[in-house]
This record gives structure tokens, C-alpha cells and sequence, in this order.
């Protein structure tokens, strides 16, 4: 569970010219979409821009806890500001477009006033590549950077978190499918996504890659829309 919705290891590629230029640009015009998600509550959506800067802080450490332990935050706080200067095998991000990053919060205070981080996913606009199995060069949505804090899985928050970055991402781009990876090895998280509406497409390099349709008026899923059929995975 640890594992949710990160890309796996991959060969780096060149990066391209101009990147501190572009690393500026996206730092200057990022923009959050941040979920707040109080335990025991329902979903409230805060635009802001700048991000907050603790909250960046905090959505990195979680990252990186979950992830790769010996990478440093500093270095995974920049993959959430600017996805395309990771190596990627099944997309390739665009360098022109934020990413929309959701987080979820406690709402119980934390010692500094604030609300505790507890929960991360990000998405950005990418083309698919021919490692993705079909439709090499189409402009989808890929979502990545999925964590919880371990004290506060199965409780729906990683669905919520999947659910908030595929509807803003649907009214910021107008893209009509949602792409991401899961590892071959996790049953458990394959069915998560699959409760989401994904389905698996291929297998390649230890990875599933899974595709959603969305809906053009950018609401949930049936699954996930009140009174709609069951309710959300509680992950």
C-alpha cells in the first residue's frame, strides 16, 4: 500500500536545453489544487497560488517516506514542481503545463496551529508513449505521486485524492482519459484503481499501466457520485 501510484524506476533520459530557464517557469506559474480532507468530513477544494510552502515541504517528505527513503525530500519536491525532469516510460510529461497536485490534511491541529499533511497525488498532462501500449502521442492526463500516511489508510483518502486530481485535471486541460502505473506485484492496489474505473492495458517493466475513461463534464465516476453504487474503496 506503500506504493501507491508511483512510476518505477526507469532509464534517465537526456534532459533538454534551457532547463534552469524552465525550471523557473514552472516553479513561478505552479499552481495547487489543494484538497483538503478533514477526517470524518467531506471534500473542500482550495485553489491557491502560490502553494504554501510548509505544504509542499510536507507532501515531499510523505513522498519520499513512502517511496524511496534515500532520496532526498529536496529532490522529490521538485518532481512535484516540474514532473518532466523524471525519467518516465510510459509519458512524457509536458514541460509547459503545471501540474495539479491534490493534498489531504487532518483536522486535527497540529503544534504549529496548522493541519497535519496526511495525503498526496499528483497529475500532469503527458503523451503516451509507444511503452504504453496503444495510442503513442495522445495527450492524456497521467497520474502519479499517489500516498497516505500510514496512520490514516483505508479510509478512503487515496480514492478521493485520485478522484480530485482527474476532475481538475479534466476542467485545467480537457483531456477524456486518465492514465497510471501500479506495481505487477500488488493485487490489492491494481483493485483499487480498478473499483476507480481503470483497467489494465499492458504489463512492461515490472509496471501495470491502467486507463480511465472520464467523463467530458469532468463529475466522479458513477461509483463515487452520491447514491451512486457503492461507495469508495477505503484506502
Amino acid at each position: 500500500e506503500n506504493r501507491l501510484g508511483r512510476i518505477g524506476a526507469q532509464p534517465r533520459q537526456e534532459a533538454p536545453k534551457s532547463m534552469p530557464l524552465r525550471i523557473i517557469g514552472s516553479i513561478s506559474t505552479l499552481f495547487f489544487s489543494l484538497l483538503l480532507i478533514p477526517t470524518g468530513s467531506g471534500i473542500r477544494v482550495a485553489p491557491r497560488a502560490p502553494p504554501r510552502l510548509g505544504e509542499m515541504w510536507a507532501a515531499a517528505k510523505l513522498l519520499s517516506a513512502s517511496f524511496e527513503p534515500n532520496r532526498t525530500p529536496v529532490a522529490t519536491a521538485v518532481s512535484l514542481y516540474a514532473p518532466w525532469l523524471d525519467a518516465h516510460a510510459f509519458c512524457a510529461p509536458s514541460a509547459s503545463t503545471v501540474p495539479l497536485v491534490a493534498v489531504a490534511h487532518d483536522e486535527a491541529e497540529s503544534p504549529d496551529g496548522g493541519h497535519r499533511l496526511v495525503g498526496v497525488a499528483q497529475a500532469m498532462l503527458a503523451e503516451l508513449r509507444a511503452a504504453a501500449g496503444e495510442g503513442a502521442g495522445r495527450r492524456v492526463v497521467f497520474v502519479q505521486n499517489v500516498a497516505v500516511a500510514p496512520s490514516h489508510r483505508r479510509r478512503g483518502i487515496a480514492s478521493q485524492l485520485v478522484v480530485e486530481v482527474e476532475r481538475q485535471a479534466v476542467s485545467s486541460w480537457g483531456v477524456d482519459e486518465s492514465w497510471l502505473v501500479a506495481a505487477e506485484d500488488d493485487a490489492g492496489l491494481r483493485r483499487l484503481y480498478q473499483n476507480l474505473g481503470y483497467e489494465v492495458r499492458c504489463g512492461s517493466l515490472g509496471q501495470v499501466v491502467m486507463r480511465k475513461h472520464l467523463r467530458p463534464d469532468g463529475q466522479l465516476t458513477p461509483a463515487l457520485t452520491a447514491g451512486g453504487g457503492a461507495p469508495p474503496p477505503q484506502t
